[in-house]
């Protein structure tokens, strides 16, 4: 076995693309021991990386086998690189598909959001018009209770002044309690409270009808079944006159001594 047919068979192996093993150059060569092929293997090597770095070039079936290496790596390298720019590109497609699905969407919710604004807003305006309108109603509501109020306090003030008027007559300044009817289920005090009613009623310039004289400031409540039997006997007796109409009225001094007189003389028939 001779250095120069290892290295011949070496370089035939390069030059098919091979990388030279102890294996592959024992085939190739089809004889030599093991131990003689890797001695000789290792000496090629040696005596090929000291040219590599005393000349500061490669050998040319190195060079061939860089080469193909190189071009190998590129086309990997750009089958990687076209996959990746694949996957890149189809990935930004989805995300824009994606993200023009959700701006569709927020646009749609953005209009939704939109006619709901629009919707408040003509609610906030309808409530506004309500709020105006029961705010000027409670004002006039108010007016009607002030003006409703002074009311109240006029007639109270003017039922307080008959009430005081009432009483300094029944206490006999100006009513002559001996005058008053008696009248059947009536007090005299009821009778002079009923007679002293319609006179200060009469006396502010109101008018009095019989129907409504139960009504009259200064009478309460367990009066009302009496007014009727007491303004009648009150017309009897001729201290009040009560016209076709139902209207009560003061008699003047010349009516007042007519009507004594015939009662007195109605009196005098009746006891003789």
């Amino acid at each position: 076995m001779r250095l120069e047919i290892v290295e011949q068979a070496f370089n035939e192996l390069l030059e098919l693309g091979l990388e030279p093993s102890m294996r592959k150059l024992r085939e190739r060569i089809g004889y030599g021991s093991m131990s003689d092929i890797q001695r000789f293997l290792s000496q090629i090597r040696e005596e090929r990386s000291q040219e590599v770095v005393a000349s500061g070039s490669l050998p040319p079936d190195v060079r061939v086998k860089a080469e193909r290496f190189l071009l190998q790596l590129w086309s990997t390298m750009t089958e990687v690189a076209d996959d990746r720019v694949t996957r890149t590109t189809k990935d930004a497609e989805r995300r824009i598909e994606e993200l023009r699905s959700s701006l569709s969407a927020t646009l749609v919710e953005a209009d939704q959001m939109q006619l709901d604004i629009d919707q408040l807003r003509n609610d906030l305006d309808a409530c506004r018009d309500r709020l105006s309108q029961e705010q000027n109603a409670l004002s006039t509501r108010e007016k009607e209770l002030a003006t409703s109020r002074l009311a109240q306090l006029a007639a109270e003030r003017r039922a307080a002044g008959l009430q005081r008027s009432l009483d300094l007559h029944i206490s006999g300044r100006n009513t002559n309690a001996n005058n008053l009817p008696k009248v059947d289920g009536a007090s005299l005090l009821e009778v002079a409270r009923i007679y002293e009613s319609v006179c200060a009623q009469l006396d502010e310039g109101l008018p009095v009808h019989e129907n409504t004289a139960a009504e009259l400031p200064g009478l309460s409540n367990d009066l009302f079944s009496v007014v009727g039997t007491v303004l009648a006997a009150l017309v009897e007796s001729g201290l009040l006159l009560r016209e076709p109409t139902g209207e009560l009225s003061r008699p003047t001094a010349r009516k007042k001594r007519v009507v004594k007189v015939r009662r007195h003389k109605a009196e005098a028939l009746l006891e003789g």
